[in-house]
């Protein structure tokens, strides 16, 4: 938020009590109003790509960034890699169990897809929160979970996690020494979680353009990108109509993963 004051000169004050608790959409975002009292939001892709699906309102429209995942299991856990933790699904169908969030969020609907690519069946179990479900895995209550490379390294490194494998369709330059979930034996998969950031329908193209301009040039800011990639977040910071493309493009695949797994909100 500095750089974006240092860029375009005045603020865009965060208020942090904006936080979507009510989880009618399995969104995490942040408000912000600007001095001309636009509202922006900076939303994960759980609300514009896949966990948009299983609802029936879907906000707004319009630069971003993209954030790696990895799918963690216990320290302890019998599979050393990903192939142990696939051969066991397979020979016992439904035993191996599967963290996730929340309904509806990219780490379910990504799991699902995961399971179809590696034709095996595990057991979902939605939590309240990333931040639980990490808990379970580190306590061996769940055997895996799909999160943030932000909310697992601190476990992982720590030795309480074990990493298998990076759910991006590439390596991370966070965490290179990692293979990618094709890479280590299912092929075809590769789940990009990012963030973008959103203006209401119908917003003067000029402002968005000029916002667009001052939130790329802070994003591509030298020491904001490092900081950013040690965090596993890569800056992509594109232009509206590219982004509105990403956005028409992940929600039509997931529409299909979301279909097929028949997931409705409740």
């Amino acid at each position: 938020m500095q750089k974006i004051t240092a860029v375009g000169g005045r603020g865009l004050p965060l208020r942090g009590n904006d936080i979507d608790t009510d989880r009618i959409m399995p969104a995490r975002f942040l408000r912000a109003i600007t001095f001309d009292g636009l509202e922006q939001h900076v939303f994960e892709d759980d609300r514009k790509g896949g966990g948009a699906h299983p609802y029936n309102r879907h906000p707004f429209d319009v630069s971003s960034f993209q954030g790696a995942s990895v799918l963690v299991v216990n320290a302890n856990s019998p599979h050393k890699t990903l192939k142990d933790l696939v051969d066991a699904a397979r020979k016992e169908p439904g035993k191996v169990n599967m963290a996730s969030s929340s309904n509806g969020t990219i780490g379910h609907i990504g799991g699902e897809l995961f399971q179809r690519r590696a034709g095996i069946q595990m057991t979902h179990v939605p939590y309240k929160g990333t931040a639980p479900s990490i808990t379970d895995v580190v306590a061996g209550r769940i055997a895996l979970t799909v999160a943030s490379v932000i909310s697992t390294r601190p476990m992982f490194t720590a030795g309480k996690l074990r990493a298998l494998a990076v759910v991006g369709p590439k390596r991370t330059p966070a965490l290179p020494e990692y293979p990618t979930v094709a890479e280590a034996g299912v092929p075809g998969f590769g789940v990009d979680q990012w963030y973008g950031l959103y203006l209401p329908a119908g917003t003067n193209k000029a402002i968005a353009a000029k916002l667009q301009e001052v939130v790329a040039r802070a994003l591509l800011d030298p020491a904001t990108r490092k900081t950013l990639l040690n965090q596993g977040l890569d800056v992509v910071a594109n232009t509206p109509d590219e982004f509105a493309q990403i956005c028409a493009a992940e929600f039509s695949k997931w529409g299909q993963v979301v279909r097929k797994v028949g997931l409705q909100a409740k």
